[in-house]
């Protein structure tokens, strides 16, 4: 057995030789023979480095995962979690945001009941509070119309949610209007040795009435780093719902005193950077994978390892018993007698709306879609249309065969009004320069008709823009105007196109679901075939 310097002090103090012989040299339960050294000279026992292990998830609208169940979701999160919990530490759970919408499933079942009902089930049965996971809010948890939806699922939560840069309104009692015991601005997790600090920061994409302000992102990361490394905490953690542009400047910007991680959503795509040091994760959407975090401090230095982890097909394809019985019945409540099974058209290829390849790429169906959308108004086609990929969000593929009703409502998850616009050659130029901005899958990448272009990926750029003139393709002109068709969201100005908004209205172009249905039971039996047309040539 090791003894400290206080022992041996008093044991030479009070003479007792024999006795310090017999304790220094007997193994015991904490001491294997081997361990016993010379203490004939004071010295400290090393300790053991402190460990922790975090799971992240983000942007997991489905319960079940991908459209068929066969990637991706909750069950598989939670077998996750037991493994990573076979040495009985336990394992933080951190959720960076969107889950209470916009899924038609969420909009069925109360703002997203069947979601929070299943999360409380990635620790137990549900009942109990879960005290090893946190949330923070995306910008679709504000899809929710109303405080009083959102602040019962924050109830209905056995976790803790986490409002660090989020001022609600205040009610007719002068209270916050989203105020649940276990919301709280941050939060301490004590493990492995190591004390956790969070806090989050959600973008302010949607602005609902029920939030008073945001805060400024580097001020409320700078100020909440600054307190939580003064209240003791060994790591601080950011759990951000934010471009990844965005967290990754805030790393550069603040160094030091920001976080030593960010964990992160929004993106939908996996995303590992490295910034001076400090790790930047994000895993992709609807849990096709998590990010396991190892955190490890020894000696006074905090090492941190991270591995993106991929839940079904090649990869961990095991679904706990217990949550995949609870995602099957809220299945079955959802379509109790079929109807989204329904066909309502036909299509002789596989059409792709996976959403690692439509926010990146020309698709099949997002041709098909704009294709659809400049020929809204009988009569008077558009020039040109654009339609925001973040508005197709059925995150998978239609294979040969029917379409059905569930596949065009999961495509289509919002209200989409097609607005045709008046644009200049330069508005258009600028939103394509947008479209490919930031190009980690981001909702705000265009799928587009009538025009074509270079995406030069290393330079972030739109080059060689052309537009369709009747048979022929010519040069873009910036001082030209031209009809384009636009789906309503982006019309509005939203997902970075403010200049939209501003635009000269041409015309209404009705509702895009409507409209593709019909578009399907003219093409009847035959169905139908679309193709890549090269519109958007990515040069990487």
């Amino acid at each position: 057995m090791l003894l400290s310097f206080d022992w041996v002090t008093s044991i030479r103090a009070m003479a007792v030789t024999a006795c310090f012989l017999l304790l220094s040299c007997g193994p015991t339960d904490s001491a294997k023979k081997e361990d016993v050294k010379d203490d004939s000279r004071p010295r400290q026992a090393q300790a053991a480095p402190a460990r922790a292990v975090i799971l992240a998830i983000n942007d997991v609208y489905r319960i079940e995962g991908a459209a068929d169940g066969t990637l991706g979701g909750l069950a598989r999160v939670r077998t996750l979690r037991r493994q990573l919990n076979d040495g009985g530490d336990p394992v933080l759970v951190l959720h960076a945001g969107d889950a209470l919408a916009p899924a038609l499933m969420s909009k069925k079942f109360n703002g997203g009941e069947q979601m929070i009902d299943v999360l409380n089930l990635l620790d137990g049965d549900g009942e109990a509070f879960d005290p090893h996971m946190v949330m923070t809010f995306g910008n679709h948890e504000f899809d929710l119309k109303t405080a009083e939806l959102l602040d019962a699922r924050v109830e209905q939560s056995q976790f803790t949610w986490l409002d660090t840069n989020i001022d609600w309104a205040d009610g007719e009692a002068g209270e916050e209007v989203v105020a649940a015991d276990h919301l709280v601005k941050t939060h301490r997790v004590e493990m492995g040795g190591l004390t956790i600090g969070l806090f989050s920061l959600t973008t302010d994409e949607a602005h609902p009435e029920y939030i008073a302000e945001f805060g400024d992102l580097s001020a409320t990361a700078r100020t909440t780093v600054a307190h939580l490394r003064g209240s003791g905490c060994d790591v601080v953690v950011g759990l951000t719902h934010l471009r990844v542009s965005q967290d990754q400047a805030l790393l550069e910007e603040l160094g030091a005193e920001g976080p030593d991680l960010i964990v992160g959503g929004h993106d939908h795509v996996a995303v590992e950077r490295n910034v001076d040091g400090r790790w930047l994760v994000k895993a992709d959407a609807d849990a096709l994978s998590a990010r396991v975090i190892e955190l490890e401090r020894d000696a006074g230095t905090l090492k941190i390892k991270q591995r993106l982890v991929r839940l079904g097909a090649e990869g961990l394809d095991v679904l706990d018993p217990t949550v995949d019985e609870r995602v099957q019945s809220w299945l079955k409540r959802f379509d109790p007698d079929g109807a989204l099974a329904e066909p309502v058209g036909v299509t002789q290829v596989e059409l792709n709306a996976e959403e690692l390849t439509i926010r990146r790429y020309e698709t099949n169906l997002g041709s098909w879609v704009a294709d659809q959308m400049r020929d809204a108004i009988k009569g008077k086609p558009a020039q040109i249309a654009l339609v925001n990929s973040g508005s197709l969000r059925l995150n998978d593929v239609i294979p040969p065969g029917n379409v059905t009703r569930g596949h065009l409502k999961e495509l289509l998850p919002y209200a989409t009004d097609l607005v045709m616009v008046s644009l200049t050659g330069a508005d258009i130029d600028r939103a394509l320069q947008h479209s490919v901005s930031d190009w980690n899958a981001s909702g705000h990448f265009l799928q587009v008709s009538g025009l074509k272009f270079d995406h030069l990926v290393a330079e972030s750029k739109a080059a060689n823009i052309h537009y369709r003139d009747g048979d022929a393709w010519v040069p873009l002109d910036p001082a030209a105007t031209y009809s384009v068709m636009l789906s309503g969201y982006i019309a509005g100005g939203k997902d970075g196109y403010p200049h939209f908004a501003e635009a000269k209205r041409l015309g209404e172009g009705g509702d895009l679901e409507k409209l593709l249905m019909a578009r399907l039971k003219v093409a009847g039996k035959a169905g139908i075939a679309p193709k890549v047309m090269g519109r958007i040539q990515t040069i990487e």
